[in-house]
């Protein structure tokens, strides 16, 4: 069940065209980017067992507004598959004992 707990020590991307800045959130779940150009940007998360968070966001005066990023869980699927040889049957009473 999500908690809204703020998760430590992942990579948070920002990201303008090609070019990307990474950070890595503390135990707080914070995160910072510094020097940041004005621009439309796109702040990124993918984290194992999470959907992929993308937030757009935008950069004017140089300051970037702080924001919250939600994690989703990930749907569940799991597969499974199952073979067995199985034994010669014989309709036979002695056959089968």
């Amino acid at each position: 069940m999500p908690s809204d707990a703020p998760v430590p020590a992942i990579t948070v991307t920002l990201q303008r065209g090609k070019t990307a800045r990474p950070a890595q959130t503390g135990v707080n779940g914070d995160f910072r980017f510094d020097a940041v150009a004005v621009g439309d940007y796109e702040l990124s998360v993918d984290l194992a067992g999470f959907r992929p968070a993308r937030l757009p966001v935008g950069v004017r005066g140089g300051v970037l507004k702080p924001v919250v990023l939600r994690l989703v869980l990930a749907d569940v699927r799991t597969e499974m598959t199952v073979r067995a040889e199985s034994d010669e049957v014989t309709v036979e009473a002695t056959d089968n004992l």
